[in-house]
């Protein structure tokens, strides 16, 4: 006896109506699922349309909240025999001050040459950095007796420099002139933080610890052939 073979019957995945063998979705339901697809896909591009148009209107306010604060950038414009001539720019949308710079020999560490406004930047207040502005301002070396106390002993020797610097070139010599920077952000010391220490240490030693950050340094690294002329006349 012979048994007939019996097509399995299918069912339409989408509504259920039988089907001829090999297939899944009955030619009814076709276009729609075609359709369902698109629209699917219409709607994922929306999603990330709006992502990006919500990034976009953001990011001016991004930019903005970033720049509220004086930031300040520094590179050495020029030197002459006496001075090193700084290009100093203000980033942010407030003033920033300007309070100490020295000179360093990355070979000696610990040590430094601290610098000085120049007569002509002390006269014309130079100290402050306006927003959004970028003066060039030339420091100068101490007087040997007008060097501050407080880095007197941080001083470079001649002996040392010259030890550092013999049977060298300078374009192998690296240094870093940095400077201090009041910027707007910096909170500065606190009377009432020091008088709440006060109360649990009398000696206020934790005062230093537990200070606000008073500046930021701000550095920038070159070879010595940069500062070559200032070298030899002011340093050497």
């Amino acid at each position: 006896m012979t048994v007939a073979t019996v097509s399995e019957i299918r069912r339409c995945s989408s509504c259920g109506t039988d089907m001829p063998p090999g297939e899944t979705v009955c030619r009814t339901c076709t276009p729609r699922r075609k359709l369902s697809l698109i629209w699917r896909y219409v709607l994922e591009a929306a999603k990330i349309g709006a992502v990006i148009s919500v990034f976009t209107a953001l990011w001016p306010v991004g930019i903005w909240w970033l720049e509220r604060n004086s930031y300040t950038r520094i590179t050495v414009a020029s030197v002459d025999p006496n001075h090193v001539i700084l290009n100093i720019r203000n980033l942010g949308r407030k003033p920033s001050t300007l309070l100490t710079c020295r000179l360093l020999f990355d070979g000696l560490p610990g040590k430094e040459k601290t610098l000085d406004f120049s007569y002509a930047a002390r006269q014309a207040g130079s100290s402050v950095i306006q927003a959004g502005t970028s003066p060039t301002i030339s420091f100068t070396t101490f007087v040997p007796d007008a060097v501050p106390t407080s880095v007197r002993a941080k001083q470079y020797s001649d002996d040392q420099v010259e030890a550092l610097l013999a049977g060298k070139s300078l374009t192998d010599v690296p240094m870093t002139l940095e400077i201090d920077v009041n910027e707007s952000d910096d909170p500065g010391g606190s009377l009432w933080l020091f008088v709440a220490l006060q109360q649990i240490d009398p000696g206020c030693r934790l005062y230093d610890f537990a200070q606000p950050r008073l500046f930021h340094m701000r550095s920038y690294h070159f070879a010595a052939d940069r500062i070559s002329v200032f070298i030899d006349g002011s340093i050497r």
